[in-house]
Order: structure tokens, then C-alpha cells, then sequence
């Protein structure tokens, strides 16, 4: 249950972003107060929510660890080689077996995923760990570092960590974090550990600075906040190997397209999409955009009249072609470190991934919408195992309302076309959630994109009514027991199913039309 004193941090900057539509007479406006009032809200929130958590990375003993995230992130990196995207669980399983009896963590009749084809199963109808892939060197280090990890936590633990997804990241997030995890030992190594968990922190904490240098103190503050109290990953921002890289990136890549740095904006922002894939959707508004204001510079080129669309579409294409030819680099680079092959893998394991994650109660997007009101409520649990039978009757649901989401999203689709044409392209990258709420079904910390909206440009009512809106989104879901990943009970995730989707929509409408005063 998250803490009232959280809720009422987010309530109170909302009045506080709300003050300024009072306008620049407002007192919300002389000198620095409100942002000194914010300030204080960030530094309550970042105790309240990651104060022990903070205190243990930086205390002389060993640093707070998300062992959920390192077994999988860390082991699945550092052991890529040998254990792909589908042998984590099984060879986890046969080091355990190789204990002596009282010191094993999983039996026979223990559940866990078959990555293959994401069925939940027992050991004995696992495909087997390919041992032979393994020196006798690197089974012993891998087998000796997850004994490591099983002594952080108790057996319930151990028996859940297996029925998740596996190890999912992308080739070249593989050729950045394998090389890190296999230079970094973190058995009996306290200083390894906190290097280990401090690259997400010290990357967003960058970004944040160039946040704060591009949007200034304001909108930095208002983020931060955003970020913190954010309900996807409330609580879950530290203890972390390389997991939110990608925001970083997304973030640095706004603050330098804001600052009209494109050369620098395109490659972060190449860098969010080869780590995760997902932030290319947040392109999706600049793309239609751009494909507006080249048609109307043709035709005012076509007429001999000066057009000022022509500058904003070569400015457009050509930060969109950087982007493209970024990523084809960072591709082409991963593919000679990781291997082709390991593309190929990737993209097979997406489609078995994306199409399994459509029924999973907590995750965002249209399609868990439709699979979740066309199954009702048939919740049984809390966990991967016991909502598992729950999973498939939503993904028959989804199956059998598909045409009615396709024809959902044809019709969506137009209107956030529509109101791209008309969204500066400095506030696209925002209305773009939407685009993602519609194609793709997501785990929720992946909107922690959300703060892009207090880095709007201009200060019109439309920009503040929107920030204004985010945090009360963020306020509900705070009150409300969603958290951290929203929630499996039906009753709770078709509440905020239905308030994420009623938000991103009117977002994508309330910043459509020219601001007042606004820098693209």
C-alpha cells in the first residue's frame, strides 16, 4: 500500500502547476518560490518512497539490490553465450539440482516457464540446458554466482522468479551489458554491486542535468517528481542493472532536440530505441508531422511563395534520417559483437513475447483493454502461476474480439493522424504515448515516458491543463492500491486501464493547434 504522504506530494504540485493558470501575475509566479516548493516536494518524495533504499546504496555494507532484476538482467547478460533467450531458467534449475539435497531451492514439482513457448511447466518437460555450451570454467562461475543470489532471498522467492518471461533485452543492449557484467564480480564484492546498480542512477541523474540546462528548473523538478511517484516503477528505480538506460536516452535525446542540437538528439535517441525498441512509437507524432509539412512546402515551393513548413521538414527529415542511420550503425556494430544470430533470436522470442503479454492483467494497452473486458473478471491470484490460467482465458478473449480492436485502432489511428498534422513537433514526443497505447501491449514502467509531459514547451493553458492532468493521473494511481505494476485484480486494472487510456487520448487532442508562446 503506498504511503498518503506520497499521494499528497503529487495532489500538491498539482495545485501548484494548476496555480500558474492564474497567469505571469500570479504570485505562483514572482522569483523562484514555486520552484523552491517544488523542490521540497521531490526531496519528501525521494525520501519517502527510496530513502532506506538510497541509504543502503551508499552505506558502507552491501548496497540494496532488486534481486529480481540482477538474476535476470545481470546472469542474463554476463551468460548471454551460453544460455540465449531461453535457457536461463532451465540451467538455473540443473546448478540447483547439483546441491546437495537440503540446499536445493526447486524439486520436481516446481513450476517455471518454458521460454520457448511461454507455457508454464515442470523440470522434467523443460528442453534441457545446453551444457555443452559451457567451458567447465564458466558453469562453475555460473553456478557459483546464482548461489550467490539464492542466499539474498527466501525459497517463495525462488519458486516465483521462474515463472517470469526470462531475459528479454535487445542484442545491442547485450553487446553494452554483457561486457559490464562480465567485469564486474559481484560475489562477496560490495563495491562491484553498488558500480553495478549505480549506472542507472548516475545515467538519469545526467539526463536530469541536461534537463534542467534545456527546460530549466521548473519543468527538471516537475519530472523528477513525475518520475518518482510514478506508478509503473514506484519504489522500483534503484537496486537495478541497466533497466532504464533507455529513459536516460530519451530524455537527453529531448533536451538536445529542444536546445536544436539534432546532431547530438538523433544518436540518444538511436541509443533508447536499439536498448528497447518501444521508444521508437514515441516518434510516431513527428513522423505524420513531418509528412504534413513536406507535402504543404512542396506545394508552397510548387506556387513560388515562401514557406517556413519547408524549414521544419528539413529540420524533421533530417533529424528522422539521423535516427534511422543510427540505429542501422548500432545494429550493424551489435551484430558483429553479439552475432547475428542473436537478432534473429530476439526477434523470434518478440513475437512470442508480445503475443503472451497481451493477457497479462497489469501490463498497458489497447489490447490488454480488450482482452481484460472481454474475460471479465477471472482472477484467481497474484502471481505469474496463479493468474497463469487467467492469462490464457484473457488472450482467447482478445482473440476472439480482435477485428473490433483492429477496427478501434483504424479509427484512433486516423485521429491521432489528424491531430499529429496539427501537434508542433516539439510536443509530439509526448501525444506519441498514444500511438503506443494503441499497437502495443507494455509493462507499465515503460510510461514512465509520462514525464515528457512537464517538458512541453510553452506555458499556454493547454500545456499546463496537461501537466496538471498527469499528475493527477499519477495522484489516482497513488491513492488507489495499483502499485508498483498497477495491480492483477480485475477490478482495479480495468479502473486504471480506463483512466490511462481516457488521459493519453485527451492529451493527444488537448496539445494538438499552435501554443501562444512555445519553442519547437
Amino acid at each position: 500500500m503506498v504511503s498518503v504522504g506520497a499521494t499528497l506530494l503529487v495532489v500538491t504540485g498539482a495545485i501548484l502547476v494548476a496555480g500558474a493558470l492564474l497567469g505571469p501575475s500570479s504570485r505562483l509566479e514572482r522569483g523562484r518560490a514555486g520552484e523552491v516548493m517544488l523542490a521540497i516536494l521531490l526531496a519528501l518524495a525521494i525520501v519517502s518512497v527510496y530513502g532506506g533504499k538510497v541509504a543502503q546504496t551508499f552505506g558502507p555494507d552491501a548496497p540494496y539490490l532488486r534481486t529480481w532484476n540482477i538474476y535476470h538482467y545481470y546472469l542474463g547478460a554476463k551468460y548471454f553465450p551460453e544460455l540465449r533467450y531461453t535457457d536461463l531458467y532451465a540451467c538455473s534449475l540443473e546448478a540447483d539440482s547439483e546441491k546437495d539435497a537440503s540446499r536445493r531451492i526447486w524439486s520436481d514439482n516446481t513450476r517455471v516457464r518454458d521460454l520457448t513457448n511461454y507455457e508454464l511447466s515442470q523440470p522434467d518437460r523443460l528442453p534441457p540446458c545446453p551444457r555443452e555450451r559451457f567451458t567447465s570454467e564458466r558453469w562453475a562461475s555460473f553456478s557459483g554466482d546464482l548461489s550467490e543470489l539464492m542466499k539474498l532471498e527466501p525459497a517463495s522467492f525462488w519458486w516465483r522468479v521462474i515463472t517470469d518471461k526470462g531475459f528479454n533485452p535487445t542484442p545491442f543492449w547485450i553487446s553494452v551489458g554483457g561486457p559490464i557484467a562480465g567485469r564486474l564480480a559481484i560475489i562477496d564484492d560490495p563495491a562491484a554491486m553498488r558500480a553495478l546498480t549505480g549506472i542507472d542512477l548516475v545515467m538519469l541523474l545526467a539526463s536530469f542535468a541536461g534537463l534542467a540546462f534545456a527546460f530549466g528548473a521548473r519543468a527538471t523538478l516537475l519530472a523528477g517528481l513525475g518520475l518518482v511517484t510514478y506508478f509503473g516503477s514506484y519504489g522500483l528505480l534503484v537496486g537495478n542493472f541497466l533497466q532504464y538506460g533507455w529513459l536516460a536516452f530519451v530524455l537527453a535525446a529531448v533536451s538536445l532536440w529542444h536546445g536544436k542540437r539534432d546532431l547530438w538528439a538523433a544518436p540518444c535517441f538511436a541509443a533508447a530505441i536499439m536498448l528497447r525498441v518501444f521508444p521508437a512509437m514515441l516518434l510516431a507524432g513527428l513522423v505524420v508531422r513531418t509528412g504534413y509539412v513536406a507535402f504543404v512546402a512542396l506545394r508552397e515551393r510548387g506556387s513560388g511563395r515562401a514557406s517556413s513548413a519547408e524549414a521544419e521538414a528539413r529540420r524533421n527529415l533530417t533529424f528522422l534520417t539521423s535516427v534511422g542511420g543510427f540505429c542501422l550503425l548500432f545494429f550493424l556494430v551489435s551484430s558483429v559483437t553479439v552475432g547475428l544470430e542473436a537478432w534473429l533470436d530476439f526477434f523470434h522470442n518478440m513475437r512470442i513475447h508480445s503475443a503472451y503479454v497481451v493477457g497479462e492483467a497489469f501490463n498497458v494497452g489497447l489490447k490488454n483493454l480488450f482482452a481484460t473486458a472481454g474475460a471479465g473478471n477471472v482472477d484467481a491470484g497474484f502471481t505469474y502461476a496463479q493468474t497463469y490460467v487467467a492469462t490464457a482465458q484473457r488472450l482467447r478473449a482478445y482473440a476472439d474480439l480482435r477485428v473490433y480492436y483492429y477496427l478501434a485502432v483504424a479509427v484512433l489511428g486516423v485521429l491521432f493522424a489528424i491531430a499529429s498534422v496539427r501537434t508542433e513537433a516539439g510536443k509530439s514526443f509526448a501525444s506519441s504515448l498514444f500511438a503506443a497505447y494503441l499497437l502495443l501491449a507494455l509493462s507499465p514502467y515503460y510510461y514512465a515516458c509520462l514525464i515528457l509531459v512537464f517538458l512541453l514547451p510553452g506555458r499556454d493553458r493547454r500545456v499546463l491543463g496537461a501537466q496538471v492532468g498527469s499528475l493527477l493521473l499519477l495522484a489516482y494511481h497513488l491513492w488507489k492500491p495499483h502499485v508498483p505494476y498497477i495491480t492483477m485484480a480485475y477490478g482495479s486494472h480495468m479502473q486504471s486501464e480506463v483512466v490511462v487510456s481516457a488521459y493519453l487520448a485527451a492529451l493527444v487532442f488537448v496539445l494538438c493547434g499552435r501554443s501562444d508562446s512555445s519553442a519547437v
